[in-house]
């Protein structure tokens, strides 16, 4: 499922991800990417139901929890949104705690801070993230994230454009349905974003 995802094969992938799931309904990766291909699509109810479960079965994911309230907010279910937010937010900081390298868990968590409205601790644990892995791809992108929801626009375009450098499709979908970005999109430097994702 996961390379078919790649792929950009969604139908052939889902197909797959189902599959899975009827072997193991409890299949913690089955449930993870099958939300990610259904992001990428723009089916966020989707999203949410396998985020959800993904985070149910796997107690100590962070990722889950995060992109689901991502999801939540996006469709603006605010109350579940704070709620998974919260729960992914201290899961992350458990796992940064444990492995200081970890940059995914510093930057969804920044995400999260941003998201709160939480602009110093967002920017300070970006900056963390950067770091440990300032050339990371995901961790520009997440970081331009961040800056996007903290208001640093140019630093988020900055940050943007490059980690977008020979993007595959499922990163220009991404992107492209990714509503931490949504403040940019009125802005002129947005168009040099969408030629990269076309």
């Amino acid at each position: 499922g996961l390379a078919l995802m790649a792929g950009l094969r969604y139908d052939e992938a889902e197909a797959e991800f189902r599959l899975a799931l009827a072997g193991n309904p409890d299949l913690f990766e089955a449930h993870y990417f099958w939300a990610r291909c259904c992001f990428v699509q723009g089916k966020l109810e989707e999203a949410i139901a396998h985020w959800a479960r993904a985070a149910e079965v796997k107690s100590d994911d962070f990722q889950s929890a995060i992109l689901l309230a991502q999801a939540l907010r996006t469709l603006g279910r605010m109350k579940d949104h704070d709620w998974a937010l919260r729960r992914g937010m201290d899961r992350a900081e458990r796992a940064f705690a444990n492995h200081p390298q970890h940059t995914r868990a510093a930057y969804l968590l920044a995400n999260c801070l941003a998201a709160l409205g939480q602009t110093e601790r967002a920017l300070a644990w970006i900056a963390k993230a950067l770091a440990v892995d300032p050339e990371d791809r995901w961790t520009c992108y997440n970081a331009a994230c961040v800056y996007a929801l903290c208001g640093e626009a140019d630093r988020a375009f900055d940050l943007l454009e490059g980690s977008l450098q020979n993007a595959t499709g499922n990163t220009k979908a991404w992107t492209l349905n990714d509503s931490d970005l949504d403040v940019l999109h009125g802005l002129p430097r947005w168009q040099n974003v969408l030629r990269l994702v076309q």
